[in-house]
């Protein structure tokens, strides 16, 4: 329930319905912490497909943000076990949503950080999910 006043309007952002509620179920992990040994901590995955066993994982950052080491390692070594078909993009962007720099984990490989347009990760996600519809072998190369 929100604790908001009845009659607040709802807020909604992408593929979020309702900010409020939202914001109000996010669970803080803090209290794991101590379980994991030095820094571990537990990540959170701004967004996943999954389809036919294929996962792509996004990732969205803010320029000038590094992707901090141990979300570094989760995605070089969730690519590497769960194999082909599984993608993680990190996104960076000046506006929340409109990538302009990626990065791409596949296969536990780290691409070197390239310019893009919001068009070609569509571009991407597009072949992506045809791969993952088709359990064809997936082709790193599709975006560029």
């Amino acid at each position: 329930m929100s604790n908001l006043p009845v009659g607040t309007p709802i807020r909604k952002i992408g593929n979020i319905r309702d900010v409020d509620k939202f914001l109000d179920k996010l669970w803080p992990w803090d209290w794991v912490n101590d379980c994991f040994g030095g820094k571990i901590r537990p990540t959170d995955i701004d967004g996943t497909v999954e389809r036919n066993g294929f996962f792509l994982y996004l990732e969205g950052k803010s320029i000038g943000q590094e992707l901090p080491t141990g979300q570094e390692i989760y995605f070089k070594n969730l690519t590497y076990k769960l194999g082909h078909g599984t993608v993680a993009l990190i996104l960076w962007a000046r506006i929340v949503g409109d990538p302009i720099m990626f990065q791409m984990i596949y296969e536990g490989k780290v691409s070197p950080i390239k310019n893009c347009t919001k068009e070609a990760i569509r571009i991407f996600c597009r072949k992506w999910y045809a791969h993952a519809e088709s359990h064809g072998r997936f082709d790193a190369q599709l975006i560029k």
